[in-house]
């Protein structure tokens, strides 16, 4: 079974995973990282990693924001670990990414849970609109 980590600043990949739970029941194999504003990026970088290694059957790396600090740890471990670990890493999370990849990881493997975040992520955003003709 993959194996998930959601990265983000602060408190956000905790709070989403927590928010999973309360909709779905308990789940277990979800793991979380937060960088705190004093925390050493280095010693943020190394729980990543330590993440990493301990994923037997793959880890797929959700991460909060492109470009961020943590999405640039997460890219980092992948690029130092591709080659020995099966890793990928998705940016731009959300809270129905979280609840799908969480929902399916028992039935796919890492590579098919990172198309199922970007196909997710993708269709979760839609605009609210009135048809002011049926009113």
């Amino acid at each position: 079974m993959a194996n998930l980590l959601i990265v983000s600043h602060g408190n956000l990949a905790k709070e989403m995973t927590a928010t999973a739970r309360m909709i779905m029941g308990d789940f277990e194999g979800v793991h979380v990282l937060g960088l705190q504003a004093d925390d050493h990026i280095e010693t943020f970088y190394e729980k990543i990693k330590k993440e990493c290694e301990q994923a037997s059957e793959g880890l797929l790396i959700l991460t909060d924001l492109a470009g961020g600090s943590p999405f640039i740890q997460a890219s980092r471990c992948y690029y130092d670990m591709f080659e020995r670990k099966t890793i990928e890493v998705v940016t731009g999370t959300n809270l129905a990414i979280v609840i799908e990849c969480i929902s399916q990881r028992a039935y796919k493997d890492v590579h098919e849970l990172k198309e199922l975040a970007l196909s997710v992520g993708a269709g979760s955003i839609k605009s609210f609109e009135i048809n002011k003709e049926v009113k």
